[in-house]
């Protein structure tokens, strides 16, 4: 199962980094690299010391460093690093008696932007039933990904569907709401 959730965590990945540079003009002379050290230089500079908006982002403790990952098209990269938590969270979904680790879908994603900034961004990605029970492994990912910051604003917030259809889509206030205070029945 983790290797699956592995695989699959790699899946979206490409998929969200395709994307996504569809919608930025990469300059031919300019090479948008990201390093490690860098990367940890600007969580430590920028963003360890948030304060976090959610009590799930409040359980983010840090990036699991040894686990940093280059994802990338050309001159184009992306470093994806895992996020430990204090506390594991689980998802269930569409009232199956499947449970998935928050852990597993959240990773935090640093690249640069077109002027050259360090830019980091936690994606956390929800499969749908298609994609749970999906054998394929050609097959598209179905599902949600969200893009939200360290703190816990959210950036943007995307919908994949069969046939490759994808939607943008805001989490409404009433849903915010809710899932808060669901995690607060939770005791987390």
């Amino acid at each position: 199962m983790m290797k699956k959730l592995t695989l699959f965590s790699m899946a979206i990945v490409c998929l969200i980094f395709s994307h996504c540079s569809k919608e930025v003009h990469v300059k031919e002379d300019q090479n948008y690299h990201i390093y490690v050290e860098e990367a940890r230089a600007f969580f430590d500079k920028e963003l360890a010391s948030t304060d976090k908006l959610t009590r799930r982002h409040q359980l983010m403790h840090s990036p699991d460093w040894s686990q940093a990952v280059k994802k990338g098209e050309g001159a184009r990269e992306v470093l994806v690093v895992p996020i430990l938590f204090e506390k594991d969270l689980t998802v269930k979904l569409d009232n199956r008696n499947v449970s998935l680790s928050v852990q597993a879908l959240t990773k935090l994603f640093f690249y640069r932007d077109d002027d050259d900034k360090v830019v980091a961004e936690v994606v956390t990605t929800i499969p749908d039933g298609l994609a749970l029970n999906n054998k394929d492994p050609d097959r598209q990912f179905t599902g949600m990904v969200w893009m939200e910051t360290w703190a816990g604003r959210s950036i943007r917030n995307y919908r994949y569907t069969t046939g490759g259809n994808i939607t943008s889509f805001e989490l409404g206030s009433e849903v915010q709401a809710d899932l808060q205070a669901k995690m607060k029945d939770l005791d987390i």
